[in-house]
C-alpha cells in the first residue's frame, strides 16, 4: 500500500505537494495533540504521517531541482 501512495505522490506537481504537506502537517500537529492529551487511539498515525511528509518533501526538492535544471 505504501508504495502504491508514494507513486500517487510522485504524479502529483509542486502546487499538489505543497498543498498535500500542509494537511498532512496538520494532520500531524492533531495527533500529537490527542497524543498529549491520551484520545489517541491509533497511536501509528504519528509514524504513517511523518513518513508521509518526509515523502512529500523529497518529492517536492526533486521537483524543485529538475525545474531549475529545465531552465
Amino acid at each position: 500500500m505504501a508504495i502504491k501512495r508514494f507513486k500517487e505522490f510522485k504524479n502529483m506537481n509542486l502546487d499538489e505537494l505543497n498543498a498535500k504537506l500542509r494537511e498532512s502537517e496538520r494532520v500531524l500537529f492533531d495527533a500529537r495533540m490527542q497524543l498529549a492529551t491520551g484520545q489517541l487511539a491509533n497511536t501509528s498515525l504519528l509514524w504513517k504521517t511523518r513518513k508521509e511528509i518526509s515523502w512529500i518533501k523529497t518529492l517536492a526538492a526533486q521537483k524543485q531541482q529538475e525545474a531549475q535544471a529545465a531552465q
